[in-house]
C-alpha cells in the first residue's frame, strides 16, 4: 500500500512539474467556472427583410421559449419582418404576427441568415420598422469565427494563441458590462464597433485548435480585492507606440496605466501611408460628418453663422484656406485640427480632435491619427497630403506586432505581458 501511495505521489509531482513548464508563472490554472459561457452577437441592428434558412428549425416566441410557434423535419425558409414591437413571418402560405422576442433553432446546429451561417440560438427583436438579428452562441465558438476575420489563423500558434486570449477578454468584459443594463439585448457588436464576426463561414481547424488550447483564458486584473477581467483593446498596427484609451475615448479604463514601445511593427509593408484630400471632399465630410455625429459643442461658440452655412449646405460660400495640426503628443499622434475658413467679411477657425477628425475622413482613409499635413495642388485641386503611419486606435495589442512577436519566438504570455503591462493570465472555465 506504502508503494502505491508513493507512486501515486510521484505521478502528481510530475504532473505538476509539467504544468509548471507549460504555463507562464501569470497563468491561474484552477478553473473557476463549470460551464460555457453564451455571447449575444448582434449580426444584423438595420434590417427591413431578414431571411433565414436551415433544416429542422424551431421557431419560438419569448426569451425562455415560452411557446413553440413551428417545426419541421425539413429544409425551410423564412422572411422576417419588425414593426413597433411585432414580428412578421412569412413563408410561402403561411403567415406569423407574433410578440417579439422570436426564437430560432435548428435541431442541425446550424441556420443561414442573409446567406451567412450561423451557429445555434438567432433572436429577433422590433427596432421600430428594423429587425435586430441576434446570435447566442458559445463564445469559444464565437472565437472560432473571428479569428480570420479580425487577424489570420496562417500565424504562429503563439500569436494567434495571444490574439485569441485579448478577443476572449475583450468579449468577456463586454457581455458583464452589457448584462448590468438589462433593457440591453446583446453583449457585442458583429462589426468594427467591437470585433468582426460573419458566423462560421470563416473557421479554421487550426484556429479551431488554438482556441481549444486557450480554452477559457482572459486576462484579469485586481480593483479593491476584486478579481475582474479587462476590455482588451487591439488594433492593427500602432506605429511604434500604443496609447492609453483617454487619449483616444476620453476617458481612462481598467486595467490600462501606460502605453509600451513597439519596435515589432516597423517593418510592416503598411507601416506607413499617404493619401490626397481635396477642398471639396473635406468640405462634403464636414457636411455628412455634422449630420451623422453631431456638431462640437465648442465650435457653437466660434461662429453660429457657419453653424448654420454648414448645416445647411452653403459651406461653397466659404474658402477652406487651410487645415494644420495645433497639437500633438511626443509620439507624434494628432491630438487637434485646425481648419481655417474665410469669405468676403472674415475668417473662423474651427478646432476638432484628431480623432474625430479621422471618424469624418474614415479609417479607412486615414488610417490612425499619427500623420502630419503638407498643402498641395493635385492636378489643379487645392488640397493636403496627409503622410502617417500605423493602422487603428493604437490602444492595447499591436496585431502586426503580436505577429512579428511570434515569428521571433516569443511566447503567448510574453507576447501578452509586453501590451497589457498590468493582466495577469486566468482560466475562469
Amino acid at each position: 500500500m506504502r508503494r502505491l501511495v508513493l507512486r501515486r505521489g510521484i505521478f502528481l509531482l510530475v504532473l505538476l512539474v509539467l504544468w509548471e513548464e507549460l504555463a507562464d508563472s501569470s497563468l491561474i490554472p484552477p478553473a473557476q467556472m463549470a460551464s460555457p459561457v453564451k455571447i449575444r452577437v448582434r449580426i444584423y441592428e438595420k434590417e427591413l427583410v431578414v431571411t433565414v434558412r436551415g433544416f429542422d428549425l424551431r421557431l419560438y416566441t419569448g426569451i425562455n421559449k415560452t411557446q413553440l410557434v413551428y417545426f419541421a423535419n425539413q429544409l425551410s425558409e423564412w422572411n422576417v419582418q419588425c414593426q413597433n414591437g411585432k414580428i412578421f413571418l412569412t413563408q410561402e402560405h403561411r403567415n406569423y404576427v407574433l410578440p417579439e422576442p422570436l426564437v430560432i433553432e435548428s435541431e442541425a446546429g446550424f441556420t443561414s441568415v442573409q446567406n451567412f451561417p450561423y451557429r445555434e440560438t438567432l433572436l429577433f427583436y422590433s427596432k421600430g420598422k428594423y429587425c435586430e438579428t441576434i446570435n447566442v452562441l458559445d463564445i469559444e465558438k464565437y472565437l472560432d469565427g473571428l479569428v480570420n476575420l479580425e487577424f489570420s489563423a496562417q500565424w504562429s500558434k503563439e500569436a494567434v494563441a495571444a490574439q485569441i486570449i485579448a478577443a476572449r477578454s475583450y468579449g468577456y468584459y463586454q457581455m458583464l458590462e452589457a448584462r448590468k443594463n438589462h433593457h440591453t439585448h446583446f453583449d457585442v457588436e458583429a462589426s468594427v464597433k467591437d470585433q468582426l464576426y460573419r458566423g462560421s463561414m470563416h473557421e479554421h481547424f487550426r484556429a479551431s485548435q488554438i482556441v481549444n488550447q486557450t480554452q477559457g483564458l482572459i486576462l484579469m486584473m485586481h480593483e479593491n480585492q476584486i478579481l475582474k477581467p479587462i476590455k482588451a483593446f487591439y488594433h492593427s498596427m500602432c506605429g511604434g507606440q500604443t496609447i492609453l484609451p483617454e487619449t483616444v475615448w476620453g476617458r481612462n479604463h481598467f486595467g490600462f496605466k501606460k502605453g509600451v514601445p513597439c519596435p515589432f511593427c516597423k517593418n510592416s509593408p503598411f507601416f506607413k501611408w499617404e493619401f490626397f484630400l481635396s477642398e471639396s471632399d473635406l468640405k462634403a465630410l464636414i457636411r455628412q460628418g455634422v449630420k451623422d455625429t453631431g456638431f462640437p459643442k465648442d465650435w457653437l461658440r466660434i461662429s453660429s453663422i457657419i453653424l448654420s452655412y454648414i448645416s445647411s449646405g452653403i459651406l461653397s460660400k466659404w474658402k477652406l484656406e487651410n487645415i494644420s495640426v495645433s497639437r500633438a503628443d511626443n509620439f507624434d499622434r494628432v491630438k487637434e485640427i485646425e481648419l481655417h475658413f474665410k469669405n468676403r467679411l472674415e475668417r473662423v477657425i474651427f478646432r476638432v480632435s484628431g480623432n474625430r477628425f479621422r471618424s469624418w475622413l474614415g479609417a479607412n482613409r486615414l488610417k490612425s491619427t499619427i500623420f502630419q499635413i503638407k498643402t498641395s495642388v493635385m492636378l489643379g485641386d487645392h488640397g493636403w497630403y496627409l503622410m502617417g503611419r500605423g493602422n487603428g486606435h493604437g490602444v492595447g495589442l499591436c496585431q502586426w506586432g503580436a505577429k512579428v512577436m511570434g515569428e521571433k519566438g516569443y511566447q503567448m504570455a510574453t507576447i501578452l505581458r509586453h501590451y497589457y503591462p498590468d493582466a495577469l493570465i486566468y482560466k475562469l472555465w
